[in-house]
């Protein structure tokens, strides 16, 4: 029963809830392989979400310290201009849905944004 709800929690990524399911299946059947091997995979699961979690905490701070210096200086010393993710009025955005190759067969208008 508890192999069963871990292995559930397991693929819905709730490795922590995961982790004390498969425990409690190993508490009424110590010799369950399949559940030692699935609470070490959710005990692997839960590690890498930490890992990203610390990542993204990092990153955040990473963030917040330079928009600080940023606003400390006032001005950036940068003088270049930041790219621009706008494409220019000549180029047409590009649509993944081709238009028929066969000259016999109907064609049909793609509509753009």
């Amino acid at each position: 029963m508890y192999y069963d709800l871990g292995t559930a929690l397991t693929k819905l990524a709730q490795y922590d809830e995961a982790v004390a399911a498969f425990t409690k299946s190993l508490e009424s059947d110590p010799e369950n392989y399949r559940a030692q091997d699935a609470l070490e995979e959710a005990r692997e699961g839960l590690k890498r979400i930490r890992a990203g979690k610390k990542h993204q905490e990092d990153l955040l701070k990473k963030q917040k310290g330079e928009e600080a210096k940023k606003d400390e200086g006032g001005t950036e010393s940068n003088t270049s201009p930041a790219p621009s993710n706008s494409k220019s009025s000549n180029s047409r955005p590009t649509n993944s849905k081709s238009k028929p190759s066969n000259s016999n067969s109907k064609s049909t208008r793609v509509r753009t944004p």
